[in-house]
């Protein structure tokens, strides 16, 4: 609950910093710099899923071909 009160803090700050016109720039900078981040955030999400899933799949063909039963796995 402190985590979500601290970023609203910063949030409502960042607004306030912006009504200045040599800040607003800088506060416009953040702010775009974060919405790219969250994108490249989800990009990486889904490699992690994609690799992580072929990892699986060669774990899943390996104890197919090899002939390894299930209590063998334990």
């Amino acid at each position: 609950m402190e985590c979500a009160g601290t970023i609203l803090v910063f949030v409502k700050f960042s607004y306030f910093l912006s009504l200045f016109d040599a800040i607003a720039p800088l506060i416009d900078t953040i702010w775009r710099v974060f919405v790219d981040i969250v994108y490249f955030v989800v990009v990486l999400l889904i490699s992690f899923v994609v690799f992580g899933t072929c990892f699986y799949l060669v774990g899943q063909n390996q104890i197919q071909f090899s002939g390894i039963s299930p209590s063998d796995l334990i």
